[in-house]
């Protein structure tokens, strides 16, 4: 994610989308979460929820995070 921070702070976009592994709201993970992905995105408003792929026609079993 050191990247993609990286590059959505040198772009500025008014929006962005990014898409990771559930683990990722793991309570036990949170502490990294906030102080590696969240904080340098800190100028956005982050709304983290997870979706399942196969709600929307892919033939797999897969829970994902989008921020």
């Amino acid at each position: 994610m050191g990247e993609f921070n990286r590059a959505v702070n040198t772009i500025k976009p008014r929006a962005f989308v990014a898409e990771n592994v559930l683990g990722l709201l793991n309570p036990k993970f949170d502490g990294f979460v906030q102080k590696y992905i969240y904080e340098p995105l800190s100028d956005y408003h982050i709304i983290r929820f997870e979706m399942h792929a196969s709600d929307f026609g892919v033939p797999q079993v897969r829970r994902r995070v989008f921020s």
